[in-house]
């Protein structure tokens, strides 16, 4: 009796099926975005063909964190492009390197990394760098097969460009001049590397100049421009005044622009390449006059200012604006002509202060670029100023650009203002007009003030 229940028993217990550990395969889905650039500092100098380091980055598998990923394979190669657009297929050469990037072992659980910097060709001697050309990206992702095996993703990220380890220039000589309330011109001297096969463009920043730091207010992306190959002249616009004391729409902006080679890469303060990139602080002007009464067609546009009369700078109908002061008692400026066409400006008390020496003879206001405004207060000592007889820039864009500092009427009373004039030459060369014997003018000048309230801004 005993022996027939342990065989119930033991029937029962072959009866219970058993539940095996099932192994489920799972897809290693490949990175994306695969990329290549060259490391600031990557560059071998003198090197012909040049030479540099190349860094590679890709974005992580979403399998990174599977039991069965085990890393990623990148495989370097030459590439041609050359034949693309008839073969609509990039033509693959001899492989520069390969590498695995393997998953980290042990606790805590680490992420692989996904970038690798290649420093040499196979074969060739250590950290003797990659040659300038164009080069084939492809990264897989690996997971480990069966009996120890390593299989690659069927699909993989794939890039290819152009490698150019050169280091770039940035621009110098950077200049403003002020085109309206919000808009400037800026100018700067492209250099030399602008002609870089890996060259691709200026990227112009700007910032809060009251904000102390660049911590407080880094920069702002304002617009990017193509190479030009000798001055590239870009015109932009910022926002206006805002807060307490705000009585226009000017306001000061720190500009400064950098060279992006193809491959993202900026460079900054490298004394191996050439200064970091200048800058400059400007700010937008008002232009005048609003509204012209020149009698000419060829001079349309300016505001014609008759002999022995004034012109005034200020606020006028609600807005800021040029004209002629038709009571002679708060212009800032007397113009008289005298024998043999000799035009004198002569600045008039209270609010006339004095001219500067320097005169620009150019086709137009936005002609003119400055570095720093012109706005040393003692060097404006010249209360009247005789303009040439003649000039040789005459005809629709001719002139003569002088400089103008003002005692401004509006609040802050009696502080110094800035102001350019641009008295239009006329066709027989002089710069009276022969129709009436007055002068033709147009100008721009600066109502904004600092965050004080107290001072005016220096631009124009």
């Amino acid at each position: 009796m005993p022996v027939i229940a342990v065989c119930a028993s033991l029937a029962g217990c072959i009866s219970d099926p058993v539940q095996p550990f099932q192994v489920r395969p799972e897809t290693v889905v490949a990175p994306t975005n695969a990329f290549f650039s060259a490391p600031i500092s990557g560059y071998i100098p003198l090197s012909s063909p040049p030479k540099g380091s190349m860094l590679v980055k890709w974005n992580r598998s979403i399998a990174d964190t599977q039991l069965n990923f085990k890393g990623y394979f990148v495989t370097l190669q030459m590439a041609d492009t050359n034949g693309y657009y008839l073969t609509k297929s990039d033509s693959l050469g001899a492989i520069v390197d390969t590498i695995t990037i393997f998953r980290p072992s042990g606790l805590p659980v680490r992420l692989t990394d996904t970038f690798y910097t290649f420093a040499s060709l196979i074969g060739a001697a250590p950290n003797s760098g990659i040659p300038e050309g164009t080069y084939a990206l492809t990264v897989y992702s690996e997971k480990t097969g069966t009996k120890d095996t390593t299989i690659i993703s069927v699909d993989s990220s794939v890039y290819i460009g152009l490698f150019d380890p050169l280091p770039m220039q940035n621009p110098t000589n950077l200049r403003a001049t002020s085109t309206g309330p919000t808009m400037m011109l800026l100018r700067w001297t492209d250099p030399v590397t602008d002609k870089d096969t890996g060259f691709l463009q200026y990227v112009v920043f700007y910032r809060d100049t009251t904000l102390s730091t660049l911590a407080n207010d880094s920069g702002h992306l304002l617009i990017t421009v193509p190479k030009g190959g000798n001055d590239s002249t870009i015109q932009v616009g910022v926002p206006p005044a805002s807060g307490t004391f705000v009585t226009s729409q000017e306001y000061p902006y720190q500009f400064w622009v950098k060279s992006e080679r193809r491959d993202s890469t900026f460079f900054y303060n490298l004394p191996l390449f050439g200064p970091d990139t200048n800058h400059i602080v400007w700010a937008g002007a008002e232009m005048v006059p609003k509204t012209s009464n020149d009698t000419s067609v060829w001079n349309a546009g300016y505001l014609l200012v008759p002999n022995l009369k004034t012109m005034y700078f200020g606020s006028l109908n609600q807005q800021y604006d040029l004209a002629v002061d038709s009571t002679d008692n708060t212009g800032q400026v007397i113009v008289t002509v005298g024998a043999d066409s000799i035009v004198t400006l002569t600045v008039q008390s209270p609010n006339g202060a004095g001219f500067l020496t320097r005169m620009d003879v150019d086709s137009s206001l936005d002609s003119v670029f400055y570095t720093a405004p012109l706005a040393d207060p003692t060097q404006f000592s010249n209360a009247p100023i005789a303009l040439p007889k003649y000039t040789t820039n005459r005809g629709v864009n001719g002139g003569v650009i002088v400089y103008l500092m003002m005692n401004g009427d509006q609040p802050p009373v009696g502080q110094h203002q800035w102001a350019r004039i641009l008295i239009h030459a006329q066709q027989g060369g002089t710069f009276v007009n022969p129709n009436n014997g007055g002068i033709d003018v147009k100008g721009s000048f600066q109502p904004g003030l600092d965050q004080s309230g107290q001072v005016h801004l220096p631009f124009y």
